[in-house]
């Protein structure tokens, strides 16, 4: 820093405070995407358990079911690319 600014010069206690925020940060950061990430598990789950009602349940032959099945799919595989990525710094 004083390569910088060579007059500006910053206390210990600066410093740990500093660092003290950084790391307050990064966790409420981790944290906020493990309960998003803990949500998204939870939709999925639900959607695979609608998709298995409508494909053990033989009665509907109407277009609609199939629109919907591949409307859960599509989400299913949103959520889990959110849940496997939750920071987007995927691929």
């Amino acid at each position: 820093m004083k390569a910088v600014f060579p007059e500006v010069s910053i206390s210990p206690q600066a410093w740990i405070w500093l660092v003290g925020a950084f790391a307050y940060y990064a966790w409420y950061v981790a944290n906020q995407a493990r309960q998003q990430a803990d949500t998204n598990r939870r939709a999925i789950d639900n959607v695979w358990s609608r998709l298995n009602e409508f494909e053990q349940s033989r009665q509907f032959h109407s277009g609609d079911v199939y629109e919907e099945i591949e409307h859960l799919r599509m989400r299913v595989r949103k959520l889990e690319r959110d849940t496997s990525d939750p920071f987007g710094l995927g691929q």
